[in-house]
């Protein structure tokens, strides 16, 4: 390690650690002085859901809603569909200027690769905020619906 070698390496490191996590002025990029900007509420940008039904056997697809209210005219929406015990199935994309604000969509689900129980959808929202320059992205409520035999 460098601190043998270099006698005042672990407080200089210590020192610099201790200013980033209690915010001290004049730290540039490690929370000093810089004020936290107020975290948008994700979960009031909008909403995925399904009706629970039963698993069919096959590929068939199932229908999920949304409703997307981004502070922006651009935007972009990446769904994640778990199954039970977390199994990963399907992804989808809803993206401003194809997509409307609400709708729906379809998850191709296969009998054969799950079981019946609780999917979960998980959403996340990307947009672009045209007053600072950048793109936020947050997560969505997580819905969830069940698919019995």
């Amino acid at each position: 390690m460098y601190t043998r070698s270099m006698p005042g390496a672990r407080s200089a490191i210590a020192a610099v650690a201790a200013a980033g996590l209690l915010g001290l002025p004049g730290l540039p990029g490690l929370g000093g002085g810089q004020a936290a900007a107020a975290s948008p509420n994700w979960h009031a940008m909008g909403r995925t859901w399904a009706a629970s039904g039963r698993l069919r056997p096959g590929c068939p697809k199932y229908v999920y809603h949304y409703r997307i209210n981004p502070p922006s005219k651009s935007w972009i929406v990446e769904t994640f569909l778990r199954g039970p015990g977390g199994k990963r199935l399907a992804s989808d994309v809803i993206v401003s200027g194809g997509d409307p604000e609400r709708g729906t969509k379809r998850f191709t689900i296969c009998a054969s690769n799950t079981r019946p129980g609780r999917f979960t959808i998980r959403a996340k929202l990307t947009y672009d905020d045209d007053t600072t320059g950048t793109s936020p992205a947050g997560w969505l409520r997580p819905s969830h619906f069940r698919l019995h035999r």
